[in-house]
This record gives C-alpha cells, sequence and structure tokens, in this order.
C-alpha cells in the first residue's frame, strides 16, 4: 500500500485518503444506526448493498451493537435479512455475550429463538451464562440454564458461572445456579 500511494501525485494521494476516510465515515455512520435503532434506515442500507455481517474497524458487527444498546426492533429487522446469530467479534464474543451484561432478557429471548449458542466462549473461555450470572440478572440465568447452557464450563482463570456469582455475594444467584446443579 505504502509503494503505491508513493507513485500518486500529492492530490491524488489526498483522494485516496479522503475516499479511505469516507469509507471509515459510512461505516460508523451505518452502525450509529444499529446503536440508536434506526431500523429503517438501517434496513434500507443493507438493501442497498451494505452487507449485514461487515464488522467495524475495531471488529464489532450490525447485531451485537444493535442487542448491545437493547434495540430489539432493530436486532429483529437484522436477523430477517441475514446477520449470523453467532457471529463473533475479535474478543469472540456473540451479540448474546453483550446482552448478557445488559440484562435485556427479550433480546435474550430473541437471539435463543434464532439459534444462538448458548454454550460459545469468548477467547478466554466466558460464557453468556457466566456473564448474566456475574452481573446478577437472575431471569437470563434460568432462562439460558433451562435451554441447554452448560453450568460447569470454566473460563481461562478456572470461574464457572457459581464461582462468579460467589464472588459477587449474590447468594440468590449462587441459590438459582445450585437448583441446576
Amino acid at each position: 500500500m505504502l509503494f503505491v500511494l508513493y507513485l500518486l501525485n500529492k492530490k491524488d494521494l489526498k483522494i485516496v485518503l479522503k475516499k479511505q476516510k469516507q469509507n471509515f465515515m459510512d461505516i460508523e455512520s451505518i452502525f450509529h444506526l444499529a446503536r440508536t435503532g434506526n431500523t429503517q434506515a438501517l434496513k434500507d442500507a443493507i438493501l442497498g448493498g451494505f452487507g449485514v455481517n461487515t464488522p467495524n474497524a475495531v471488529g464489532h458487527n450490525l447485531l451485537g451493537i444493535a442487542t448491545y444498546n437493547n434495540q430489539l426492533e432493530t436486532a429483529k429487522m437484522l436477523l430477517e435479512n441475514g446477520a449470523e446469530v453467532n457471529i463473533v467479534d475479535k474478543q469472540g464474543n456473540t451479540a448474546l455475550h453483550g446482552v448478557c451484561f445488559k440484562g435485556n432478557f427479550d433480546i435474550v429471548e430473541l437471539l435463543v429463538e434464532k439459534g444462538v449458542n448458548v454454550n460459545k466462549v469468548t477467547l478466554i473461555g466466558i460464557t453468556a451464562l457466566m456473564t448474566a450470572s456475574m452481573f446478577g440478572h437472575l431471569d437470563i440465568v434460568h432462562y439460558l440454564l433451562s435451554n441447554g447452557a452448560e453450568i460447569h464450563t470454566q473460563d481461562q482463570r478456572g470461574n464457572t458461572a457459581l464461582s462468579l456469582a460467589q464472588q459477587q455475594q449474590n447468594y440468590e444467584m449462587v441459590a438459582l445456579l445450585e437448583s441446576f446443579m
């Protein structure tokens, strides 16, 4: 890339850099639509050719951004238009991991109904169940366990959903997890 740019004159170089910046801006503008729940405009962009599973500059995807920001209708539209429910970001997180942090039960239910892998681990071994457990989302933990989440999975440090709940001193969560053992 540097060699090609070297051959360009200053005027052409400015045009190339402007186009690269414009492409970045276009992608971030589209991700902003997912973040803010502008479902129709986002759908228009996808129908106009923007790849529904295209990552942004830091490796996030539209479904992950929409679900993390509690945009249920946007998430539904993305899934209806080809978003892969098990797509991961650079850390190995699926949309389910993010929503289990945030605690939106309706989105968890949507993702599970669409076939998300409830046992997918991140690059450091964290599951959605661990995340929901650590952040005290009892309804989500119960739902995930009722839908096949593995309770004994350990992350790279040896933590399980149960040990994370114990570390948080969330005794109601501990009792729920123990009832599934």
